[in-house]
This record gives C-alpha cells, structure tokens and sequence, in this order.
C-alpha cells in the first residue's frame, strides 16, 4: 500500500486534473469513467492530503456535477468519499452538512428500495460523525432527522447486522442530532418501536463503547437525551445507567446534561432502579452544582442524599470522595495556567473550583450538621 508523502506532488497534479474533467461539461463518458479509475486508485495512498483531497472532490461533485449522467456522479460521490473516510485517526473536516446529508439522503432511499448500501452509508455517517466542525455540529442541530427517508435510514443503522465501523459511527451521529431525534420519536412510531429500536441502541452501546474517548462521549450523550425523554427513559437497562460515570468527559454546556439537571423526572427514575449505584453517581453530578438547580430539585437531591446516607454511611464517603475527586481535576486544570492569568476560561475555572467548594460545605451541613455546628 503506497503511504509515503512523495507522491503527493503527483497526486496535487491528478486531483486538479480530476477536478477539472468533473467540472467539464463537455467531458465524455469515458474520460469521467477514466477519474472514477484514478479515484479507486488513489483511495489506496493512506497520507493525509489525500482524505482531504477526496473530500474536497466529493464537495465539487455534489454541487458543481449536475451535468454528469447520474450513474457516474454517484459513483463518483461513492468513491471520494471512500478516499476521504475509510481511515481511522484522520478525518477530514466538514465545515457544512449540506452535501453530506444530501448523499446520504440517496443512499437511504436506495436502502428502503431494498438495496445494501452499508458500505456508502458508513462514509457519510463517519463524516458527520467524526468530521463535523463546530459550524457543522450548530447546523446539525437544526437539521430534522425525522423525515423519509432520514428517519427508517438512521433506525437502520442501528441493527444487529450492521458492520462494527458503521455502529460506531451512527452512535456518535445520533449524540450531535440527539435534540430532535429523542424527545419526537414516539411521535413517528409505535411503543412497541420504541422499545425495538431501545434494545438495538442499547446493544450498540455494549459493542462499540469500549472503543475510544469519544465514543464513550457519544454513549453517555445518548444516555442523558434517553434519561431526559419520558418515553425512553424507561427502556434504559440497568447497566446503561452506569456510562453516567462518564459525564466528566462531556463539555460543561452539554445540552442533555443541563435538560437532565433540570428534570424532576431524572432521580425518581434512578430511585426506581434495582441498583442504586447510578442514582448514587447521579447525586454526585448534581451535588457538583447544587446551588444552580431549581430549588425543587435541590430538595430532591437533599432527600435523597440524607436517605440514602441514612441507610449507608458509605454514600457520604463515596459522594465526598467524588466531589473531591472533581476539586482535583479542576485544581489540575488550573495548573497549567499562570497564578496571575485573567484569561476568561481560567476565571470560568476558578468560578466552578470556588462553586463546588461551597457545594461541598452545603453537602457537609446536609450529611453532618451536628459537626457544623
């Protein structure tokens, strides 16, 4: 397999000649079935100017090749995007969706007319996935997910025949379009769907979510969008629920996890649970920020916390070791910045070290007021 950066200067030179016939409407036939041939060929090099070439071709093809006949164009698209997102470890990136879901929009209509098309889908997925930019994950959020053939597409994609490198991808695609996929669903479907394509998600999550980082994000998104709808929430298994170890790994302002802290459904669900490990870690998120909840969830989180501290002192030390545990990953944080910094993001830091502090205390004044005393 050819990897090494050398040709690049050749392959510079064939994606300008591969772009240029693409565009030619006077191009025949058989010279764009000559670019589809260098396209194969070029898939081969693994350097990374060629997935960021191959997606740049995709680009033209969708929105400059009208022209060409539709059997050629599609199999043009089918290929550049196979050069761009066949590689783990480098993604080229997408700065808009449009083209993407375009492509993908054909496919799963090709897909409901009984074709396979696992191979396409798993590209386009995996660039949305693992590509998107923060201008394309802000459009992505706009996007509906639920229209034909958008909507039985994506529940596809989530079924236990499909490859390994598409499930992943299609978890971490559905946790940036979870905002319009979770709270609507059952407003498409039957109950008895629901719970089908529950257990499909849910066995995705068992296979894929050992793989890396950010697939362990996606996991735990997709749990706190299930937590946050009530007609999910109760198909999440009980061993779903323990991902909520995983929450430090989300962005502070992940939306499902602020809807989650501001829903009074969320602890008695958890309390309901045979297990109260994932109720316990719950508490822990919440004590992290407690004196920003709405005042009736705070009630329910000092319920709770003295009833369950009642039952086992060891709570207290588990929650007090989390709540710690966070003070440390935050003081560490601020270690790599200088003492004398007013940078805003240190400032933000040092706000959340001194809020959880003072939730701590409030923890200590719940679990042991005669102490405080």
């Amino acid at each position: 397999m050819l990897s090494s950066p050398r040709f690049a200067p050749i392959t510079e030179r064939l994606f300008a000649k591969l772009s240029s016939t693409i565009q030619n409407q006077t191009s025949t036939r058989a010279e764009i079935g000559s670019v589809l041939d260098a396209l194969w060929c070029i898939g081969l090099l693994t350097y990374n100017v060629v997935p960021r070439r191959c997606f740049e071709l995709f680009t033209t093809v969708m929105t400059t090749a009208s022209h060409l006949p539709p059997d050629l164009k599609w199999e043009a698209g089918r290929l550049a995007m196979h050069g761009a997102f066949k590689w783990d470890g480098y993604y080229p990136m997408v700065a808009g969706p449009q083209e993407v879901l375009s492509f993908l929009d054909y496919h799963f209509d090709l897909r409901a007319k009984g074709e396979n098309q696992d191979e396409a889908i798993q590209y386009a997925t995996r660039a949305l996935a693992f590509g998107a930019t923060p201008t394309c994950l802000e459009t992505l959020a706009q996007f509906d997910p639920t229209v034909p053939p958008f909507f039985d597409g994506i529940r596809s994609l989530f079924r236990p025949d499909k490859p390994h490198e598409l499930k992943k991808a299609a978890l971490c695609f559905l946790s940036h379009i979870e905002a319009r996929w979770f709270p609507v669903f059952s407003e498409h479907v039957s109950p008895d769907a629901v719970q089908d394509f529950c257990e499909d998600l849910v066995s995705v999550v068992n296979e894929v979510v050992i793989d890396d980082v950010e697939v362990k994000r996606a996991a735990t998104t997709i749990l706190l969008s299930m937590a946050d709808a009530s007609t999910f929430r109760l198909h999440i298994p009980l061993h779903m629920w323990e991902h909520l170890e995983f929450v430090h790994e989300l962005d502070d302002g992940s939306p499902p996890l602020r809807r989650c802290r501001n829903n009074p459904d969320v602890i008695p669900a958890l309390r309901r649970t045979k297990d109260q490990r994932p109720l316990i870690l719950w508490l822990a998120i919440l004590w992290r920020e407690i004196t920003k909840l709405d005042a009736k969830i705070q009630e329910q989180v000092i319920d709770v916390t003295t009833r369950a501290v009642a039952q086992s002192p060891h709570v207290e030390d588990f929650l007090l070791l989390l709540l710690n545990a966070e003070e440390t990953r935050l003081e560490e944080k601020l270690r790599t910045f200088s003492s004398w910094s007013t940078d805003e993001g240190v400032e933000t830091l040092r706000l959340k070290l001194y809020e959880l502090r003072e939730s701590r205390t409030h923890f200590y004044e719940v679990c042991e007021p005669e102490d405080i005393q």
